[in-house]
């Protein structure tokens, strides 16, 4: 999956036309130059997005965002430290808390994208039969008291 990069404020309106889709995830990782915490996280997002590389959704657009051309993007609100990572979808935003490997990043991502491409309008069919949930005494073989 390809990762665009933001880096003139003239390219900063595509990034404020694909948040302002309600359709699109838009998946944003802000940095400073020259920002150590910056530069470690960066080849871990590159690593995500090389891992995912045809497996979302063609509505799912991951972003470099320069903070130095922030000022263009009117979407991106509340960043108040580097790196920081966003999701937007349908006019709601959400600020990634967690470690920032590749692994974790790639987890987090189709979590929020709805996992894989998909054919079906987004949802993943079920396969095989649904059982009932049995309960933990159930589970463990013991009876339970019917009164």
């Amino acid at each position: 999956m390809p990762i665009y990069h933001i880096s003139e404020a003239n390219k900063a309106p595509q990034l404020d036309q694909w948040i302002q889709n309600g359709n699109n995830h838009v998946f944003v990782l802000v940095f400073m130059d020259g920002c150590g915490p910056c530069e470690a996280t960066k080849p871990e997002w590159k690593k995500m997005a090389d891992s995912l590389s045809d497996s979302l959704d063609p509505s799912v657009h991951l972003v470099d965002l320069n903070q130095k051309v922030m000022s263009g993007a009117q979407s991106i609100q509340g960043v108040t430290g580097f790196p920081t990572i966003k999701h937007f979808h349908q006019g709601s935003s959400s600020d990634y808390e967690g470690d920032r490997s590749a692994q974790a990043l790639t987890e987090w991502i189709r979590s929020k994208s709805g996992g894989s491409k998909s054919h079906h309008g987004g949802k993943r069919k079920r396969r095989g039969k649904r059982t009932k949930r049995r309960t933990r005494r159930q589970r463990r073989g013991r009876r339970t008291k019917s009164r």
